[in-house]
């Protein structure tokens, strides 16, 4: 029952894909040089510190909006990952959605909004011009492709824990919203959430478990902050970048195993979500949470109880869940949603 549960949410809330192209092993990518945009174009720049921003005339009022922000961004997101900034970073700002395709080192999916390449130390970005009113803002989607730049350049030739990489990139850009949450919700009701030590190992293949696997690295990533502290995690960085395991960087950090963080983590995250802090206005979606609580306790409770009692009353919780839902989703189709209010 609770199977079914979770496709039937699969299928009412949809996910999108991340903003930013999980990336390949290019050959000789260190070497590349991106093109002129056209031949009735070409780069105009601004040069900074930092980064430099290079757009056609379109894109002039962004690129300076751009130049200036990742002048403060840059070194901010490098001292809270404890990194050091490396050389300047070169941006460039795509005038279509071909020229965003064909100016990079490899191919990248046609629904990524930004792809970053550390070894050749770029970034890409499309115009706003085609970006079809896409809810983050290219700033978001900067910060989000610096955090590639900065891991990529720190790990040098070890790839990059993927958990670690897409996780921090999320926070980092603010882009932890209702799809995210949604996906965890969805994985609450059927204690479907991958454990932590498969998330260590990748992502999975299947679009759905992909999405869930994005979603628990940034809320993994945000318990860890919010538990143990910046300088924390940054120590768990400087591990994996030593050569350390995944399992290996968290003992020597936090004293604790794998399992024991999983638990811990589950224990307090799970349901609770507690670094969000989201101000909810919409009382359909406020109905599907209280309804998450309710089962979690139900299934604390029945922890306690012997076996042939514990299996009667789940069998009583299912219709009652499955009867909640409905009613649930009734009340969702007459009621329009509003966005979250973030609390940093």
């Amino acid at each position: 029952m609770f199977l079914f549960l979770f496709l039937f949410f699969t299928q009412i809330f949809a996910v999108q894909a991340s903003p930013s192209a999980h990336q390949l092993d290019v050959p000789f990518e260190e070497l590349y040089a991106p093109p002129q945009p056209s031949q009735a174009h070409e780069w105009q720049s601004y040069e900074g510190i930092y980064a430099s921003v290079y757009y056609t005339s379109q894109d002039r009022k962004v690129a300076l909006e751009l130049a200036q922000y990742s002048a403060q961004s840059i070194p901010r997101l490098a001292k809270k990952l404890g990194l050091s900034t490396g050389g300047a970073v070169d941006i460039y700002i795509a005038p279509s959605q071909e020229s965003f395709l064909a100016m990079q080192p490899a191919i990248p999916p046609d629904w990524a909004d930004g792809t970053a390449w550390p070894k050749s130390g770029l970034i890409f970005l499309r115009s706003p011009s085609i970006r079809d009113g896409r809810s983050d803002s290219l700033m978001q989607v900067l910060d989000h492709e610096i955090v590639h730049i900065l891991l990529g350049r720190a790990f040098a030739h070890q790839p990059v824990p993927r958990w670690l990489q897409e996780g921090y990139a999320q926070i980092a850009a603010r882009e932890y919203n209702e799809e995210t949450l949604d996906a965890l919700a969805q994985a609450g009701f059927v204690d479907a959430w991958i454990p932590l030590s498969q998330l260590a190992r990748g992502f999975p293949v299947n679009a759905h478990r992909a999405q869930l696997a994005y979603a628990q690295s940034a809320d993994f990533v945000a318990y860890f902050l919010q538990t143990y502290g910046e300088e924390a995690l940054q120590k768990v960085i400087q591990n994996l970048i030593a050569g350390n395991r995944f399992e290996e960087a968290l003992f020597l950090t936090t004293g604790k195993s794998t399992e024991q963080l999983d638990q811990a983590w589950r224990g307090q995250e799970a349901f609770e979500l507690l670094w969000l802090k989201p101000l909810f206005s919409d009382t359909t979606l406020l109905a599907v949470f209280g309804l998450i609580f309710v089962v979690a306790a139900i299934r604390k409770k029945h922890e306690y109880k012997n076996e042939w009692q514990k299996n009667f009353e789940e069998d009583l919780e299912h219709v009652e869940i499955q009867k909640a839902l409905y009613e649930m989703l009734d009340t969702w189709k007459l009621e329009s949603k509003r966005p979250f209010v973030i609390v940093e």
